[in-house]
């Protein structure tokens, strides 16, 4: 039986008080962070699907303008190595979806308070002199005894002509999204019943810093027991690392990402969430900006299959840094 570590423990122990907490887990899980919410502590503010913790209205009206700008990209030949090798793991059978990423330094005008404040995304995160997170993605919601996720797998610029269709016909793109839905469809029936999807691969449009793209989602559910609260770091521990920035099967795919990327993921891709003492709603921290002493690196990536062409995802990785600011 998988031991409870720590953090996830601290979480189960909130959640059967039913003691609102924030917290924060990296990547592998292994590294968390749980604070009551109503204590946050001053280097922590979120932002939860138009709820703000941590933060005050005049703190948000008086930031500053933001942006970033790619100073030194990784280089070409480098990242095709990198998908080569992944390529090889493929063909092997040891992998057929992995989320592939990379560690870009930036300049960054402004604070990455300005970035949390001016940051157009239902989720964010910042962390003072370490990182910021504006993710349009969702991990898990927990409301009336329902688990659902909604994974996001799939871009096109909506200014091109049909631009949505042609996404939706895109044979790599679909491929992709079924893994993905298939992969957190089973993750969630380890700790749901009932697990269905019941919305598949629908567009709706995202805003990327001055852009618009239509971006491909499904709807995944399924039934808890009144039970839940108690469980809920089990749950995250059972669930963790998000299918969707790992890939499938996912403990094989996890140890081929650690051999081939060049640098610890830390929280980038982890994921953060807050308890309410009802609900509980989380979010898969990509759009990753962090401060590392007087630098900057912006984490950003792609899913990889069989059929990624390398210099197409390299531009797709190097097209995702950006701050789509409000």
């Amino acid at each position: 039986m998988t031991k409870v570590s720590d953090h996830f423990a601290q979480m189960n122990a909130f959640g059967d008080a039913r003691e609102p907490f924030v917290c924060v887990v990296d990547f592998t899980g292994a590294v968390g962070h749980v604070f009551p919410l109503a204590s946050l502590p001053a280097t922590v503010a979120i932002a939860c699907d138009g709820r703000h913790y941590g933060v005050s209205h005049a703190q948000m009206a008086a930031a500053e303008g933001v942006a970033v700008r790619v100073s030194n990209p990784p280089a070409y030949d480098e990242y095709a190595n990198r998908i080569a090798c992944i390529h090889q793991a493929m063909r092997r059978g040891d992998t057929y979806l992995l989320n592939f990423t990379c560690r870009t330094p930036v300049t960054l005008h402004g604070t990455l308070e300005s970035v949390f404040f001016h940051a157009a995304a239902p989720f964010r995160l910042l962390w003072r002199n370490r990182f910021v997170c504006f993710s349009p993605e969702r991990f898990i919601r927990i409301a009336h005894n329902q688990i659902a996720t909604s994974p996001m797998k799939g871009t096109v610029e909506a200014s091109l002509p049909d631009a949505l269709g042609t996404l939706l016909r895109n044979p790599k793109e679909r491929a992709e999204h079924v893994m993905v839905v298939d992969l957190l469809r089973n993750d969630l029936s380890l700790v749901a019943s009932n697990v269905r999807v019941d919305r598949f691969r629908y567009g709706h449009q995202i805003v990327a810093g001055g852009r618009h793209l239509w971006q491909t989602s499904s709807d995944i559910v399924g039934t808890l027991t009144d039970s839940w609260h108690g469980s809920i770091g089990t749950m995250l521990q059972k669930l963790l690392p998000a299918g969707s920035i790992s890939g499938a099967p996912k403990r094989k795919t996890v140890e081929i990402i650690q051999a081939c990327e060049t640098y610890e993921r830390g929280f980038y891709t982890g994921i953060f969430g807050v308890y309410d003492g009802e609900t509980f709603d989380s979010a898969v921290m990509i759009r990753f900006l962090e401060q590392d002493g007087d630098a900057y690196f912006y984490k950003s990536g792609g899913g990889i299959t069989i059929e990624s062409d390398p210099r197409q995802e390299y531009e797709e990785m190097i097209g995702k840094i950006y701050v789509p600011v409000l």
